[in-house]
């Protein structure tokens, strides 16, 4: 199989399903079969076992939570070490010479960040790759990521403060559009119609933003008529501090990616 993924939860799952609108050379394992048959089935996919997955791929995700990599590695290394296959990482703070210790120094490895939004084909995945992932190998695993949405190269000291904005961010975005449709609710707004108001309002907010050339404090200030209704809102959201909450928001992201990874 040319891919395989170690874990098929939301982030795994929605890799995979991008993944298989180029290939379905993909084998899936999860410690609830179940959850790999599920994600098999949907995208026409091989379920099996981790064994069977490190044996036969020629490239893995591991798509696992930080804290089970020890685990997986002394599970897995006899293996590995053996078959020598491309490792991609997307565990939050773990960085490619950690991986690299804990398989082969030698090893080819990419380190991604995604977001969720990749499940729909927006989201953003940002990459690298250590000194054994060459750039042939960079640009067929780029070309097969292609229907996730926009890949981005990044340092990897710069990964984990990516990770705080994008792979993070989603979560913000979502509590802004919530209070935006809640309040649209409370002023008599069905609360369906609310949400797709807002959603749409970021959705419209986000392109402008990337084919307009104004920084995002001029698009604001494009909006704030003086004497009219959306400079009083912004007022309201000045005098709270807005700005400064969210960017705590985003630093406490980055601190705990850094503690994720021992730094």
């Amino acid at each position: 199989m040319k891919y395989g993924f170690i874990g098929c939860g939301n982030m795994g799952s929605a890799l995979a399903g991008a993944l298989s609108r180029i290939t379905t050379d993909i084998a899936v394992c999860d410690r609830n079969p179940e959850k790999a048959k599920a994600l098999a089935e949907k995208y026409k996919l091989q379920a099996t076992d981790l064994q069977e997955v490190c044996e036969s791929c020629e490239r893995i995700f591991l798509a696992i939570k930080p804290q089970g990599l020890d685990k997986l590695a002394d599970d897995i290394y006899d293996i590995i070490v053996k078959n020598r296959p491309v490792i991609i990482t997307m565990l939050a703070g773990v960085n490619t010479a950690t991986v690299g210790r804990l398989f082969s120094e030698e090893l080819p490895v990419i380190r991604i960040m995604p977001n969720t939004p990749v499940g729909v084909g927006e989201g953003v995945v940002l990459y690298c790759g250590n000194a054994f992932a060459d750039e042939a190998l960079i640009n067929d695993f780029l070309n097969d990521m292609q229907f996730a949405g926009s890949l981005i190269k990044l340092d990897e000291e710069l990964i984990d403060a990516g990770c705080a904005v994008s792979g993070c961010g989603p979560a913000y975005m979502y509590m802004m559009a919530d209070a935006v449709a809640a309040a649209g609710e409370k002023c008599g707004i069905e609360r369906n119609t609310a949400v797709r108001l807002a959603a749409l309002t970021m959705l419209g907010s986000a392109r402008m933003m990337l084919e307009s050339e104004k920084s995002p404090e001029q698009l604001k200030t494009d909006v704030c008529s003086p004497g009219g209704s959306t400079i009083e809102g912004v007022k309201v959201l000045k005098n709270a501090s807005f700005k400064d909450t969210v960017s705590s928001a985003v630093e406490a992201a980055y601190r705990r990616n850094r503690e994720l990874g021992g730094n």
